[in-house]
This record gives C-alpha cells, sequence and structure tokens, in this order.
C-alpha cells in the first residue's frame, strides 16, 4: 500500500466498538432487505424451480425476481400468495397510528 492507505482492517480499529456496533447492524439489515424475498421461499421450504413453477415462470426468471430491489407490486403479492403468504401495505406517518391501504388489497391482484 502506498503512503496515507489503510486496510479496512486498520480503519476499522480506529473506530470506537459502539461505531463498529451500529455499522454491524446497519450492514445485518441490510442483508436482510438484500435477500427477502428468497428468505421467504426458504422459510417456506420451497426451491426456486418448485416456486417458479406454481408462479407460471421458470427459475431463471424467478432468481432474477429474487435479485431485485424494485419489482411491480403485482409480482411481490403473487410471489407472496403462492409460498402461503398474504401481503399488506402500510403507510405510517408521524403521530399517527398505521393506516392499511384496503384498495391495494390482494384481491386486486387477482
Amino acid at each position: 500500500m502506498g503512503d496515507g492507505e489503510m486496510t479496512l482492517d486498520d480503519y476499522e480499529a480506529t473506530l470506537p466498538p459502539d461505531r463498529l456496533a451500529a455499522i454491524d447492524r446497519d450492514y445485518r439489515k441490510l442483508l436482510q432487505r438484500v435477500s427477502d424475498l428468497q428468505a421467504i421461499r426458504d422459510l417456506v421450504g420451497q426451491s426456486q424451480t418448485e416456486l417458479a413453477a406454481r408462479m407460471g415462470t421458470n427459475q431463471g426468471a424467478l432468481s432474477k425476481l429474487e435479485r431485485k430491489t424494485d419489482f411491480a407490486l403485482r409480482i411481490f403479492r403473487r410471489f407472496v400468495r403462492q409460498v402461503g403468504g398474504e401481503s399488506d401495505i402500510v403507510v405510517r406517518l408521524p403521530g399517527r397510528p398505521p393506516i392499511r391501504l384496503d384498495r391495494l388489497s390482494d384481491a386486486s391482484d387477482r
């Protein structure tokens, strides 16, 4: 390494323990969010091939969907239904109780 450069390990060694813990928590949350669809499928014990067939698609398309972070609500709802679940959209506004959006219910996507 050149002058003034340091490894990630060296940089982490300069951080206070509470900052390292916060970084670790944020990292774990990010990993959880990135793999949410795969985690849901894994929880119900279905392979990509099995679920893809139930969704009327192929394994490659489902694999691609699981890696995406931006997809149509109707596709997400279909995914959740095919693993035996239900989904709701809840809006949380400051100083107000949560609001469930009924007009975007699962029935509208069928």
